[in-house]
């Protein structure tokens, strides 16, 4: 038995392709597909919607609320709460 080491690109669906001259047309091949640990499953994926500030983080002039926003501009104007 002899190996023939291919590396490929899963398709949609999870289709695989592999062509090699050293494959004989019409012979019946064992396939061993190898995943790289870490590697994520999209379909397992969280589906939920994230917001941009939960995935870049919370930076200066990202609010969570109208309050959070005026307590800011209060402060820049040097105001009593």
């Amino acid at each position: 038995m002899r190996a023939i080491r291919e590396t490929v690109t899963v398709e949609p669906d999870g289709v695989l392709r592999v062509r090699s001259p050293e494959l004989p047309c019409g012979a019946s091949v064992e396939v061993i597909v190898l995943v790289p640990e870490g590697v994520a499953n999209p379909e397992s994926a969280p589906t939920e919607k994230r917001s941009l500030r939960s995935l870049f983080g919370s930076g200066r002039g990202c609010f969570k609320s109208v309050e959070e926003v005026d307590e800011y501009l209060r402060n820049l104007r040097g105001a009593p709460a």
